[in-house]
């Protein structure tokens, strides 16, 4: 097996990688802080009534920006709405679905930037560019899930104390990540966000739930979500087992172990005798050397409409450090946890110990170990419902179901800028 992987996946939106961002982010960093610092102390005039929306340096219309925004268009006209992409393909398609759209880098687009009230986010301030016009309005936070991995201000913290005083004071003055809004689904993700981001604990946090996950109220097939007929004629009538693990920098302990996990005959015939196919969804910074079987499929993002609805149509989950464990399980049904590369991960400084003791469950370390929980969980789910049950008590806190995320989200945004003016 070769122990290396290409981490850059050209799909239909040229994603940047995750170097490629971190680098733009920090050459643009300087003029972004001083305007950003300026537009806060001199918004001029806002209009609280326009709200914008994008997601994932506004090359995707997807996750939580996107199902809220779909809610706020259909339910609250008074609201004018607008979602903002670089990516020309995003920009026709939602032309043709008459969705109002504008292209960032345009005259119509930077207008609209500088007269928003309300914008939201997934992934940081340049979902709206590399040099927004956004930063007097009030930004909200939407993120891109609830999951266990360290990140950004805990990544970031330096043991030398004289850095560690101008780091905080640079990340103080401006961040990619600023905004006057969080949204977070329980108490516990308050206090992991609040650690990730370095925020006031006196700050705007609302815990009002991820419009994303409205859609595990809806009926959905997988006819609607996977492009791909070849992959739906394998599927048949099996159960699924979906595979969706996180992004990772070093990705060769996971892939080795998967490679292993593929190429055993036991792991096929196991899949054969429980009626089930092993449908892996890698994240698109990730890929490895996988051999197709009519029980194994390997999806790529230009596979999947929509990855949040293909969740719907699972049986089961495998994932590890992934927010998907935390979506997935609002639904009540398995979750299989699999660390291969805990040592490599840095688990043991990322997950906090009520972190470790959520995942405990149902959970697997080597692939033979999967293997035999996969089985196990196939042939009574019971355990991985409880799994499901620990990570709702933990994450689900918002108190009202699926299917009303989107608006709970909305009443508390209005809440707090009603309190606010």
């Amino acid at each position: 097996m070769s122990g290396k992987y290409p981490t850059v996946v050209k799909g239909e939106c040229a994603m940047a990688t995750y170097d490629s961002v971190n680098d733009k982010r920090k050459k643009n960093w300087a003029v972004n802080a001083l305007r950003y610092n300026w537009m806060k102390a001199f918004p001029g005039k806002r209009n609280s009534s326009l709200w914008l929306f994008s997601s994932w340096e506004g090359q995707k219309y997807a996750d939580n920006s996107r199902y809220l925004f779909e809610y706020m268009l259909a339910n609250h006209p008074e609201i004018t709405c607008i979602w903002q992409t670089r990516n020309q393909a995003v920009f026709d398609s939602l032309k043709r679905q008459n969705k109002p759209v504008q292209m960032i880098g345009t005259l119509e687009a930077t207008k609209a930037q500088k007269e928003a009230g309300v914008v939201f986010y997934t992934n940081g301030l340049d979902d709206f560019g590399d040099f927004p016009q956004i930063y007097g309005a009030t930004v909200v936070s939407l993120w891109h899930g609830i999951g266990f991995k360290k990140g950004y201000r805990e990544l970031y913290h330096q043991t030398n104390k004289l850095k560690r005083i101008v780091s905080d004071q640079k990340w103080n003055f401006f961040s990619w990540v600023k905004r006057d809004i969080t949204v977070v689904t329980s108490e516990e993700s308050k206090r992991h966000f609040i650690d990730i981001f370095a925020l006031d604990k006196k700050s705007s946090i609302l815990i009002a739930g991820q419009p994303r996950n409205d859609v595990f109220a809806e009926s959905v097939s997988l006819q609607s979500v996977l492009k791909n007929t070849d992959v739906l004629k394998k599927i048949g009538t099996n159960k699924v087992v979906l595979y969706m693990p996180t992004f990772r920098k070093k990705s060769e302990a996971l892939m080795s172990q998967l490679e292993e996990l593929w190429s055993a005959d036991s792991f096929e015939k196991m899949l054969e005798e429980n009626n089930a196919v092993f449908l892996t969804k890698l994240h698109y910074l990730n890929r490895g050397n996988l051999q197709q079987t009519s029980r194994k499929i390997l999806l790529n993002d230009s596979d999947v409409v929509d990855v949040q609805k293909l969740m719907c149509c699972a049986d089961m989950l495998v994932t590890d450090y992934s927010s998907c464990g935390t979506d997935y399980a609002l639904q009540n049904k398995p979750v299989l946890f699999y660390f291969p590369d805990w040592k490599e991960y840095d688990a043991d400084n990322c997950m906090q110990e009520i972190a470790r003791d959520a995942c405990s469950i149902n959970c697997a370390t080597t692939a033979v170990d999967l293997e035999d929980k996969i089985k196990a969980t196939l042939l009574d789910p019971q355990n991985g419902i409880r799994q499901s049950e620990k990570l709702n008590q933990l994450f689900d806190g918002t108190g009202v179901k699926c299917g009303e995320y989107s608006e709970n989200v909305y009443r508390n945004v209005m809440k707090l800028l009603r309190v606010n003016r």
